[in-house]
């Protein structure tokens, strides 16, 4: 095979370094899209030879800001970061020489003091060999997904000689049209344009039998090629259409015993864990973790890796917490001080509402650590505690510091969603859809905030906009149920529900949000039995518990509800929807509910509730007005 990529790399390197030597004033490089992945190999090489020349070089990734503190002399900038933050960041210091690493058709000269050297790759339009678009639509379809196609699997998909298709494949990319890299071996292939090919006959199956388990690399990609299809369901829909979720995890599992005996080194096992992770098979992925732990003794990753499994199955029983506890604080004294660990502790605690471990996990590693990830978290975590004042401070120091960074902007338009601040939260948002249209999950907050004002109409336009764009979203389609739901057409978003429980089992907002839907359709009975059967799954139990309730109580079955009642009031005294259902209880059975109203009304001064569970508790006490007067 002819090798394409590391020529145009060592060209791409000669002419840029020669730019860099005859430049006095900072300018941007824009990447030739000829490149597609390989350009990340040309950043490599100009910065090694940048800091061989005694340069200050700041690198920066699409994860995070450019910090204040820094001095650097040159800037590289990978990925999507907002122009205006470098603009900033350029006139505040004065840097000598910037090179971006972005498609160049998204620059505009317009938004930049600096000029543009945009070094394209000469293109040649020659005559292709026979059938080149089967094999573009079938690079295209992957490439669209982030895979890199490894060469041996697209020629057995094709059912092509591997000596005529390596002929084939070196004349597109010879002539642009495809992308071969060295760094697979065989080699892979990846298409940069590839939004408007034809989709191709393809199903998983067809991949299935196409690749080879003994092959190392072959092996590696289909673990990223199971795993893609919970990152992203589209995938299921195209490949796998007519099978369940629980077939396709079956797939998984099966497939995984095929290849197993094959694997030869500690990260086959951590990236199949990682697959099984997030197919939400759990036990398997702590079976297949412990399984290399004993073949590949003292390494830490694995370690790491079990406790962050535990951490997921301790959503569902108690036993696993706690063993994810004990692995934690052993790599906590023997790694003191690893922002990593600390982290992902309290990430997993944060996930099992243990909030007040998981701020004291934040609290401690932002005294030694600024990164923008540990704000991030412990912004979130505060919002989720409903502990606003301190979301508030924590978010005044991220914006201070970091600019006005994107990330920390949506958890803003968050902080007002829940405090009721509807404009102001329309208007961050506003200004997060200008500046990264691209984001899912900024059209999610504006479709809630829509719901929060009494808007399902226009929460449903926000998110027909938005799965037009990213197809079965599971964010997206949560927030499409809910809004069916405020639609009054529960039915429709039992439909979708009942979906992304499939898709997500594990997932408590899911089985909750159904139980909801299944009620107001006045499907009481399977109302009951979805808050039951989570009930027998999670641990926090407190909404599944109320959820049940309520349908107890609509299956005028008053008994069974009181003793759910009281069982929630035992663990949570001032839970003001318990409260609000103990009362209406007493109502229908016509007692005495003065008790309990008095209680709520000490319950609605001390507890926090964000906007929309407020707004929907003031649904009941609407009705409870009706029956015990305008005073409750």
């Amino acid at each position: 095979m002819m090798k394409l990529l590391p020529t145009k790399i060592e060209k791409e390197r000669a002419r840029l370094l020669k730019a860099l030597e005859e430049l006095e004033t900072p300018f941007i490089y824009a990447f030739p899209r000829g490149l597609g992945k390989d350009a990340l190999k040309v950043m490599h090489l100009v910065y090694t030879s940048l800091r061989r020349g005694g340069q200050n070089v700041l690198l920066i990734d699409e994860d995070y800001s450019i910090p204040l503190e820094s001095d650097a002399e040159v800037l590289l900038v990978f990925g999507f970061l907002r122009y205006p933050e470098i603009l900033r960041f350029l006139e505040a210091k004065g840097l000598k020489k910037v090179i971006l690493a972005e498609n160049e058709d998204l620059l505009s000269e317009s938004l930049f003091s600096y000029p543009i050297i945009r070094l394209q790759a000469e293109e040649e339009k020659a005559h292709i060999l026979q059938s080149p678009d089967q094999v573009c639509d079938l690079v295209g379809f992957f490439s669209r997904f982030g895979f890199l196609l490894p060469f041996s699997i697209a020629a057995r998909i094709l059912k092509a000689d591997e000596d005529d298709f390596g002929a084939l494949v070196e004349e597109l990319a010879a002539k642009g049209f495809l992308s071969l890299t060295e760094s697979l071996s065989p080699p892979g292939l990846y298409l940069e344009s590839n939004e408007n090919l034809e989709l191709p006959s393809l199903s998983l199956q067809d991949v299935l039998d196409a690749f080879d388990p003994e092959e190392p690399l072959e092996r590696s990609f289909m673990a990223k090629f199971f795993e893609s299809f919970f990152s992203y369901p589209l995938l299921k829909k195209l490949l796998f259409p007519e099978g369940s979720w629980s077939e396709l995890r079956t797939l998984f599992e099966e497939t995984l015993e095929r290849v197993k005996p094959f694997f030869n080194s500690p990260w086959e096992f951590l990236s199949w864990a990682e697959g099984l992770k997030a197919a939400r098979l759990f036990e398997r992925s702590f079976k297949l973790l412990k399984e290399g732990e004993q073949k590949f003794k003292g390494m830490e990753l694995f370690t790491l890796s079990l406790a962050e499994v535990l951490g997921e199955l301790g959503v569902r029983e108690k036993k696993y917490a706690h063993q994810m506890r004990t692995i934690f604080q052993r790599l906590r004294r023997q790694k003191t001080g690893n922002a990593y660990i600390y982290l992902k502790w309290a990430g997993a605690e944060k996930k099992l509402r243990n909030f007040e471990l998981a701020e004291e996990l934040l609290e401690s590693l932002r005294e030694v650590s600024s990164l923008p990830m540990v704000y991030a978290l412990y912004i979130d975590l505060a919002l989720e505690a409903m502990h606003l004042k301190k979301a508030e401070k924590l978010l005044s120091e991220a914006l201070e510091r970091f600019y006005e960074n994107i990330f920390f902007l949506h958890l803003k338009a968050r902080l007002h969603l829940i405090k009721g601040e509807l404009e102001e939260c329309f208007r961050v948002l506003s200004f997060l859809k200008h500046e990264v249209p691209a984001n899912a999950y900024v059209f999610s907050t504006e479709a809630e905030a829509f719901l929060a004002k009494d808007l399902p109409e226009k929460a449903l336009e926000v998110l027909d906009k938005a799965l037009s764009r990213w197809p079965d979203h599971p964010v997206l389609m949560h927030q499409y149920a809910r809004a069916e739901i405020e639609l009054k057409r529960p039915e429709k978003a039992i439909e979708v529900l009942e979906e992304l429980k499939e898709y997500d089992p594990v997932e408590p907002r899911h089985w909750l949000e159904l139980s909801r839907a299944c009620f107001l359709a006045r499907e009481y009975e399977k109302s009951l039995s979805i808050a039951s059967q989570a009930l027998e799954q999670f641990v926090y139990r407190i909404p599944f518990m109320h959820r049940k309730a309520e349908a107890l109580i609509a299956l005028e079955k008053y008994e069974e509800a009181e003793k759910v009642l009281k069982a929630i009031l035992k663990e949570e005294p001032l839970n003001p929807f318990a409260l609000c259902s103990y009362a209406r209880l007493k109502l229908l059975r016509a007692e005495d509910a003065s008790y309990y109203l008095e209680a709520l009304k000490v319950a609605l001064k001390e507890k926090k509730l964000d906007f929309l569970r407020y707004k929907r508790l003031k649904n009941y006490l609407e009705i409870l007005k009706s029956w015990h007067g305008e005073s409750t």
